[in-house]
């Protein structure tokens, strides 16, 4: 949620796994063994359980010293609290409250309300400059009201990306058609043409940033829920 690029996330992720997993452990352990900031090491320990990182390491590492110890001080069991059983604890609720959160964050209801934010009703796209001779009639067809009868109708549809800095990728400038009742329809353009974005803001994965289209009668947008009772889609990759 947080990176534009995998291999970013995955790098920092493994960094933070890191010092959180392995040199944050370390370092309650020395602390937890000096009188001085025992008490205060224990209760940041409680803390930090709620970071998985930090609980699956904590307790693999009092598995180990538990074990060496063990003849020492004699066997305890892994379960005890002393040992692996808070963290087992924290970690069996914990991933039931991230399981949740991240359904929460993800649902695409959410989504649909950050992106209704850019989406701009009002707001027609720019003119397209020296379309094809078919493609020209057919926006006249739509536009001017002559296609009553398609199921799906698409009118000045436009797609931008924010690339951040007020910097915007067109993803599809200003797409109009119309798909008449039992027709096969041949939806063709070259690689980065927008054909897979114009799918997904018809299919309602993506909202569009202005422009309308419409299956069945329902609006992609406002009817979201309805459109996508009717359609069937098989995205190929």
């Amino acid at each position: 949620f947080l990176f534009d690029n995998h291999s970013t996330a995955q790098t920092i992720i493994m960094m933070v796994n890191f010092i959180v997993g392995f040199l944050l452990v370390l370092l309650m352990f020395f602390l937890r063994n000096i009188e001085s900031t025992e008490d205060a090491a224990e209760t940041i320990r409680f803390i930090l359980l709620v970071v998985p990182p930090f609980a699956l390491g904590d307790g693999l590492f009092a598995l180990v010293t538990t074990n060496a110890l063990s003849s020492v001080e004699g066997s305890k069991s892994s379960f005890d609290l002393d040992v692996a059983g808070w963290n087992m604890i924290y970690m069996a609720i914990l991933s039931i409250v991230f399981l949740f959160l991240t359904m929460i964050i993800d649902h695409p209801s959410h989504q649909k309300r950050r992106e209704m934010l850019s989406f701009k009703s009002t707001h027609t796209a720019p003119a397209v400059a020296d379309e094809d001779e078919d493609v020209a009639r057919e926006r006249a067809e739509v536009e001017k009201g002559q296609r009553t009868g398609d199921v799906v109708q698409v009118q000045g549809l436009r797609k931008e990306f924010s690339l951040g800095g007020g910097k915007h990728k067109v993803a599809v400038q200003n797409i109009t058609f119309g798909v008449k009742p039992g027709e096969v329809f041949g939806f063709l353009g070259t690689n980065g043409a927008g054909k897979t974005t114009t799918m997904s803001m018809l299919t309602t994965e993506i909202l569009p940033t202005c422009g309308n289209g419409r299956i069945g009668g329902y609006d992609i947008v406002q009817d979201s829920g309805k459109t996508r009772r009717l359609i069937g889609y098989c995205p190929q990759f």
